[in-house]
């Protein structure tokens, strides 16, 4: 084991990991200004060694957001401002995308700015690269096109889901995402994971929710590498993580296994008349 400390001088906000090279992004801050001892920057570590890993480059900014594209060619990084100049606690005001293909020298490609006043915000790449959704603090979910290593032109659509922020999870084949929303329920406020179909990214649609939760007891939600299963983080009171079956078919294997009793064909004609005896759960008598 290795420790990347002794490069580092404010603590660390967040990490990434390029998913094409050996490549380890760390956001050298601790998201309070008054609290970080020298300029904050997002630094970035050769860690083909595991033991031996070193800083092959840097980016002047403080980001407590970070993600790579799908092909390890672009970091997102968002920027923040001084919002409360007594606790020195950031807003975020911009999204940053850089070139790093040669990380020794990172380049700015675009910069996107955000409404005033976002507190949090979360981003995913879908997995080919071609489209970027932006969650903000304020609850809006955006949807924008990439191509090129940019944002292509306006955003294919914007949709108000509540006031939260959460990190986004995407399926392998893109056709969903994953997040958690806020809602109210006879007065009082609630999160809950929300399953979106977002295979036309103009016209997201909410497909599904799952079981609501109290404000701050959902961290996280992440699929599975089949989309088949949901994985949510649960903190506080309620720590552990939940996994939930999200496609038909291991929903039914699950019912099966655990009712085990088939559809006899006498209740299959009693209830369906006239269609071929196909029961979910094996044949019976």
């Amino acid at each position: 084991m290795s420790t990347i400390g002794d490069e580092l001088h404010n603590g660390v906000q967040v990490i990434a990991f390029s998913p094409t090279e050996p490549l380890l992004a760390i956001s050298d801050v601790n998201g309070w200004r008054n609290g970080n001892k020298a300029p904050t920057a997002v630094r970035l570590f050769d860690v083909k060694d595991p033991r031996h890993p070193r800083e092959v480059g840097h980016i002047d900014t403080d980001s407590v957001e970070l993600a790579f594209s799908p092909d390890g060619r672009t970091l997102l990084a968002s920027v923040g401002d001084v919002a409360d100049k007594t606790t020195g606690r950031a807003a975020w005001s911009r999204l940053d995308s850089w070139d790093v293909t040669d990380p020794a020298h990172p380049t700015r490609l675009w910069t996107h700015r955000l409404p005033t006043g976002i507190s949090s915000l979360n981003t995913a790449f879908r997995p080919d690269g071609k489209l970027l959704a932006l969650y903000l603090g304020d609850g809006t979910l955006t949807l924008w096109p990439v191509a090129h290593d940019r944002l292509a032109g306006k955003p294919a659509a914007t949709t108000q889901i509540g006031q939260y922020s959460s990190p986004l999870s995407f399926t392998p084949d893109g056709s969903r995402l994953a997040l958690i929303s806020t809602v109210i329920s006879e007065g009082d406020d609630y999160t809950r994971p929300e399953i979106w179909d977002v295979s036309d990214p103009r016209d997201p649609t909410r497909e599904s929710y799952l079981a609501e939760d109290s404000p701050g007891e959902l961290y996280s939600v992440i699929f599975s590498p089949d989309g088949h299963r949901l994985a949510v983080a649960r903190g506080s009171n309620a720590g552990g993580v939940d996994l939930w079956s999200i496609t038909p078919t291991p929903l039914v294997n699950d019912l099966c296994e655990s009712v085990g009793d088939p559809i006899s064909r006498k209740q299959w004609r009693q209830y369906l008349p006239g269609r071929p005896y196909d029961p979910p759960c094996g044949t019976g008598g």
